[in-house]
């Protein structure tokens, strides 16, 4: 096949062809093509489906290739936005994931015993707390002091570890 004559739009999309057959010597057949052209967009997908509490690794991205109309703002464009994260929810295979559809993973849940670390200088105090809120690392998080039954503000540092600064 052979191209005779091409016309492209770029701001519609819309575009004529003509082919011909074969690409060289006299012309057997012609024929006049028209259609549109779509952008494509290579976006991160899950290669099985997940559910909430799983977390997203490397090997569990693939890229596929869509129609860019098919893409609006809240779809992640990177892989590397998505690995480390987990569901909110179950997602699909080979789907679109929204930023609404990912989070970072929960260390610290709600209800759950925690131990309270405070570093100032060369001292070091633990004390025993229990969360009021979920937190992923680094979220600032309510935690009650269980000896004291006071309410202090804490930064989510590893599994049910949370610290606080001094003012």
């Amino acid at each position: 096949l052979g191209l005779r004559r091409l016309v492209h739009d770029p701001i519609s999309g819309r575009f004529t062809a003509t082919i011909i057959s074969p690409a060289e010597g006299p012309t057997v057949y012609e024929a006049t093509l028209t259609g549109r052209t779509v952008p494509i967009v290579s976006i991160p997908v899950l290669a099985a489906p997940m559910r909430q509490g799983d977390v997203i690794s490397e090997r569990d991205v693939v890229m596929l290739q869509v129609p860019a109309e098919r893409i609006n703002s809240s779809v992640i464009l990177n892989a590397d936005d998505i690995v480390g994260m987990t569901p909110r929810r179950s997602v699909s295979a080979n789907t679109p994931i929204r930023d609404a559809d990912v989070h970072a993973p929960i260390i610290v849940e709600r209800g759950n015993p925690v131990t309270i670390r405070l570093n100032h200088g060369a001292i070091a105090l633990t004390a025993k707390g229990r969360a009021m809120d979920d937190a992923a690392r680094g979220d600032v998080l309510r935690v009650m002091n269980i000896s004291s039954n006071r309410m202090v503000d804490a930064i989510a540092i590893a599994p049910n570890a949370v610290q606080i600064s001094l003012p």
